[in-house]
C-alpha cells in the first residue's frame, strides 16, 4: 500500500506511501534518540534481513535458473521465497518460475531430485519437495508425494499420509534433520546464527548460506506474535468547513518550524518508529523543507541544505541512494529532494539516480516478457514484485526530474498501469495464485498490483476473484496515466477519474467499506498518503473541480487545504491518530506529508 512511506511511508515520499509494512514502535519522545544508536542496539529487523537475502539470491541466479547450481540450494531458496511475508509464487516472475523449472529438470524416474554432483540425494529431494509444495502445492502434488516416498525409502521410514504444508516440513525435519536450520532457543543464539557469515549488505558469504538463512529468518518471523485486527471504532476527524479560506502558507510554515525542532545534530531525521530508514525519512523531510512558501529564512535554508547533503552523501556508484534495502523507494525519495534543492552540484547524482530507477523497472532486463503481469512496474527494489504504489513512486521521481511522457520507461509503465485498472476493455489479464484466478473488474478504479488489492476482493459466480478498487491506488493510476502521456479524453483515464468522482471524500480512504465492517480503522490507514496522492493526481490531471454524482462541484484544492488545516496540532505537527500503519503514527513523517500535500494542492 502503500511507505509504506519512503520506507513504508516513504512511499508517499512524493507520492506513494503504503505498502511496506515494517515493524512499528512506540511514539518517540519530543527529543528522539539517535536513530543510529537505536539501530546498533537492535540490529536490522527480520523483514529487512529477509528482503536483503532475496535480493542477494535473485542477483545470483544462474542462466539455468538455479541458485548455486544445485537442487538443494535452489530448493531452499524457493522455499524461503514462498514462506516469507511476501509469499512469492511462480506467477511473480522468472526469478521464481525459472528456478522451479530447473528443479523439475533434475527430477529422476524414481521421484528423487538432484544433480549428478549432489551426493545426498535425499536432502536435495527434500529441498525440492518443500519448494514445490510451498510454491504451488496443488499443481505439484504428485511430484511432492513421489519425492516423499523416495525420502522415506532412502531413510527406512514410512511416508507420511499427507505430503503437504507443515506435515511435509515435519517429515523432512525428522528424516533429513540437517537440511533445515533449527531455531535457537534464546535470542542471543538466534542473533549469533543470523550474524554468522553476514556481509555489510546483509547477504551472506555464500549462496547456500543465504538460502538457508532465509529459511531461518522466516521461521523466526513466524514465531513473532501478530497484532490482532483493530476492532475499535476510529476517532472522528475534526469537522472542517469545505468553503473556508485557509492560509496555506501559514500552515506550511508552522509545520516546517516543527520539523526544524526535530532535526538531529547530524542534519538527518529519524525516530524509534522509523528506525532503520533514516536516509529515506531525511529525504522526505528535505522535500518538505524545500516547500517553504516564499523566500526561505536563512535557518530554514541551512536546515534544508544540511538534510539534502546527507541525502547526496548516500549516493552509491551504481546511482542508487539508500541506506540498505528499499532501493526504489529511497532512491526515488532522494531524487525528489535533490531536484527540489535546485543546486547544479547535484546534477550528476540526479542523472545517475534517474538511470538507476529506470533500470529497476521490470522489463526484458530482468527477463520479464511484455505479456507478464509485472512488466513495466516497479517494486521496493530489484528483488520485490512490482506494485502500483512503488510504480507511482518511481514515476513521480522521474517526472520531477524532467523525464518526458514518451520516455521508454514511461511507455513501459503504461502496460503495468493498465493491468492495475479494473477495466475489462483494456485489462484482459488473468492471474493464478494458489489455485485462485484473479480477473479484472469494471469500475475503472485502481488496485495494488494486478490481481491484488489491499482492500480485499469480491468473488465471482464462477469462483474467480476481482480485486477491489480503492482511493490511494486509483489516484495513483490517474496520475500515472497522465505521466505516461494519455490525453484527458482517453477512455482509460476518463474511467479512472469517474471512479474518483463517484468516491470523492476527504474523511477517509474510499474503497475499504467492506473491510471496515470488521476492521473499522482500516479506512484510515495511510490517510496522509491518500491526501498526497489525491493532490498530486488531480493537479497532474489539470482539474480544479471534482463533480460528484449528486451534482455538487467540489473545489478540491480549497477543501483539501481546509481538511488538512483541521488536523494540525498546536505545535504545528500532524499525526494519523487512527492508524500508525506505514509510520503515519510518527509526527515527523506525517508532518512532512502534510506539507507536501499543501504544496501539491496550491500549485
Amino acid at each position: 500500500m502503500g511507505i509504506a512511506s519512503v520506507l513504508a511511508p516513504f512511499c508517499a515520499i512524493v507520492a506513494t506511501l503504503p505498502a511496506l509494512g515494517l515493524a512499528q514502535g512506540a511514539t518517540p519522545a519530543a527529543s528522539a534518540p539517535s536513530a543510529g544508536a537505536a539501530r546498533a542496539s537492535r540490529g536490522p529487523d527480520l523483514r529487512t534481513r529477509a528482503n536483503a537475502a532475496v535480493h542477494a539470491l535473485r542477483a545470483a541466479q544462474g542462466a539455468d535458473g538455479s541458485y548455486g547450481g544445485d537442487v538443494q540450494t535452489t530448493g531452499l531458496a524457493l522455499f524461503g521465497f514462498a514462506r516469507m511475508v511476501r509469499q512469492y509464487r511462480e506467477a511473480d516472475g522468472p526469478f521464481v518460475a525459472h528456478a522451479s523449472e530447473y528443479l523439475l529438470k533434475q527430477r529422476g524416474a524414481d521421484g528423487s531430485f538432484g544433480t549428478p554432483a549432489e551426493t545426498d540425494r535425499a536432502a536435495a529431494t527434500a529441498a525440492a519437495a518443500l519448494a514445490l509444495d510451498a510454491l504451488e502445492g496443488k499443481k505439484y502434488a504428485s511430484e511432492v508425494a513421489a519425492a516423499a516416498a523416495f525420502i522415506a525409502k532412502a531413510k527406512g521410514r514410512s511416508a507420511p499420509a499427507r505430503t503437504s504444508g507443515f506435515e511435509l516440513e515435519a517429515f523432512v525435519e525428522s528424516t533429513v534433520p540437517e537440511l533445515l536450520p533449527r531455531v535457537p532457543a534464546d535470542k542471543d543464539a538466534q542473533e549469533a546464527a543470523l550474524s554468522e557469515g553476514l556481509q555489510p549488505n546483509l547477504a551472506y558469504d555464500s549462496i547456500a548460506k543465504t538460502a538457508s538463512r532465509l529459511v531461518l529468518i522466516n521461521r523466526l518471523a513466524a514465531l513473532a506474535p501478530s497484532a490482532p485486527p483493530e476492532s475499535t471504532q476510529p476517532d472522528a476527524l475534526p469537522p472542517f468547513d469545505p468553503n473556508a479560506s485557509v492560509d496555506v502558507a501559514a500552515i506550511q510554515k508552522k509545520a516546517i518550524e516543527f520539523l526544524l525542532k526535530r532535526q538531529m545534530e547530524s542534519g538527518g531525521f529519524g525516530s524509534q518508529i522509523t528506525r532503520g530508514q533514516d536516509l529515506g525519512v531525511t529525504a522526505l523531510v528535505a522535500q518538505a523543507l524545500w516547500c517553504w512558501p516564499g523566500e526561505m529564512p536563512a535557518p530554514v535554508r541551512a536546515a534544508a541544505e544540511k538534510a539534502t547533503e546527507i541525502v547526496a552523501a548516500g549516493a552509491r556508484p551504481d546511482g542508487s541512494i539508500h541506506g540498505g534495502g528499499l532501493e526504489n523507494y529511497t532512491t526515488s525519495a532522494s531524487l525528489g529532494a535533490l531536484v527540489r534543492a535546485k543546486n547544479p552540484k547535484y546534477d550528476e547524482i540526479i542523472k545517475k539516480a534517474k538511470e538507476y530507477i529506470s533500470g529497476l523497472q521490470a522489463d526484458a532486463g530482468e527477463k520479464y516478457s511484455e505479456d507478464h503481469w509485472a512488466y513495466g512496474g516497479w517494486g521496493y527494489g530489484n528483488e520485490e514484485r512490482p506494485d502500483l504504489s512503488n510504480t507511482q513512486m518511481a514515476m513521480d521521481a522521474l517526472r520531477l526530474a524532467g523525464t518526458p511522457p514518451d520516455d521508454p520507461a514511461m511507455r513501459r509503465a503504461l502496460v503495468f498501469l493498465q493491468r492495475c485498472q479494473n477495466r475489462t476493455d483494456s485489462n484482459h489479464i488473468e492471474i493464478s495464485r494458489d489455485g485462485v484466478v484473479a480477473v479484472s473488474g469494471n469500475d475503472g478504479g485502481g488496485v495494488y498490483y494486478p490481481g491484488k488489492s489491499q482492500a480485499g476482493s469480491e468473488k465471482t459466480a464462477d469462483g474467480k476473484e476481482i480485486p477491489r478498487s480503492y482511493g490511494s491506488m486509483t489516484y495513483a493510476l490517474l496520475k500515472g496515466f497522465v505521466f505516461a502521456g494519455l490525453p484527458n479524453d482517453d477512455p482509460r483515464l476518463k474511467d479512472a477519474f469517474a471512479w474518483c468522482q463517484r468516491h470523492y471524500t476527504l474523511d477517509r480512504v474510499p474503497g475499504y467499506e467492506e473491510m471496515a465492517k470488521i476492521q473499522p480503522r482500516i479506512a484510515y490507514q495511510g490517510l496522509f498518503y491518500y491526501y498526497l496522492t489525491l493532490a498530486t493526481a488531480l493537479s497532474a490531471f489539470g482539474t480544479d473541480v471534482v463533480e460528484t454524482p449528486d451534482g455538487v462541484r467540489h473545489a478540491w484544492r480549497k477543501e483539501l487545504a481546509s481538511r488538512v488545516a483541521s488536523l494540525q496540532k498546536v505545535d504545528g505537527s500532524f499525526v494519523n491518530s487512527n492508524s500508525q500503519r506505514w509510520f503515519e503514527g510518527d509526527e515527523v513523517l506525517a508532518t512532512a506529508y502534510a506539507v507536501l500535500v499543501l504544496d501539491a494542492a496550491r500549485q
